[in-house]
């Protein structure tokens, strides 16, 4: 009589101990994004998997694990602000297709010490050249990338935007941080005598990010509104000044031998306007015979670097009239 409430409690007791439960941490539309998250949050969380979600999305998660661990886990790694705050605990039949890790490809790094190679660089400055060394601590790469991934996506497009001004990114501004991003993190990390480890401390980021913030500041940056043309625009004031009207387009001078000039253009057309004033622009001795261009129905961008310099121009169709 005693076999079946014995039996009962038992299997009670391995559903309840089932390691079905996730922590999931991210998700994103495209597999290329979610995959580079996904690496990323690898490097320094053990269990890290990623599964596409539905047919359109591809989902980051933690585990599997009992639901008592979960819930543990969750609240720990939310505390420590290692995940996101709006991470949440669901079972694995909300996942389909796995993409990481692939086979027994995987990355753990909890048992993992750091190298003395993985702290930041510091150049050693002689004792007696009245230089103070820094003595903020250093970050070991994994600690860089923990602090890495709580920057706001504003703040990882500032980044890129100033790994760009300096010359060191030629990639998208999106605040997705991969391969390109990795690259030119590490050049610049090169230019400046650190170890290129493809993660910025929290320091470097503050060095790179005051940088470009001071180089901005020398630009002088305003919005011009040229009522004439019906066109709204921020340019470096310390470099440019309005020079003249030349109907479709207005051009501004470069003044402190800047070497910088800016045409607008504004007229009335469709779609081979648009067409006519992107093959015309081909033609300029401005524009190099090898620029970069992507084009479509409404808009087209040409950029390059040639004997004159470095030209970028922009065009879009709008309202039945052609801006650039």
């Amino acid at each position: 009589m005693l076999a079946i409430p014995l039996l009962i409690i038992a299997l009670l007791g391995d559903i309840a101990s089932a390691q079905d439960t996730y922590i999931q941490i991210e998700a994103h539309p495209d597999l290329a994004t979610a995959q580079e998250r996904t690496r990323t949050f690898a490097e320094i969380l053990n269990d890290v998997k990623g599964f596409q979600i539905g047919t359109r999305w591809y989902g980051i998660a933690l585990g599997p694990y009992d639901r008592q661990t979960a819930q543990s886990r969750l609240n720990a790694l939310r505390e420590l602000g290692m995940i996101p705050a709006d991470s949440y605990l669901t079972d694995q039949n909300a996942y389909a297709r796995q993409f990481h890790p692939i086979g027994n490809i995987g990355i753990s790094t909890s048992d993992v010490t750091p190298k003395d190679n993985d702290r930041e660089t510091i150049s050693d400055i002689p004792a007696d050249s009245g230089q103070t060394p820094p003595t903020a601590p250093t970050e070991t790469r994994r600690q860089a990338l923990q602090k890495e991934l709580l920057l706001t996506p504003d703040q990882k497009l500032e980044l890129q935007q100033a790994l760009r001004h300096f010359g060191f990114y030629q990639g998208d501004v999106d605040a997705v941080f991969g391969s390109g991003t990795r690259k030119a993190m590490a050049e610049w990390q090169e230019s400046k005598g650190y170890e290129p480890t493809k993660v910025l401390t929290s320091r470097q980021r503050d060095e790179i990010i005051s940088a470009y913030r001071s180089a901005l500041a020398s630009l002088d940056l305003r919005t011009f509104r040229d009522e004439m043309a019906g066109i709204e625009i921020t340019l470096p004031g310390a470099l440019v000044a309005f020079d003249r009207y030349e109907p479709p387009f207005v051009h501004y001078r470069s003044i402190n031998d800047s070497g910088v000039r800016v045409v607008l253009i504004s007229q009335s057309g469709d779609e081979i306007t648009l067409r006519a004033l992107y093959d015309v622009l081909h033609t300029l001795e401005a524009v190099p015979s090898d620029a970069k261009s992507k084009r479509s129905s409404n808009r087209f961008t040409v950029s390059g670097v040639g004997k004159h310099g470095s030209t970028f121009v922009f065009a879009t169709l709008t309202e039945g009239a052609v801006k650039g």
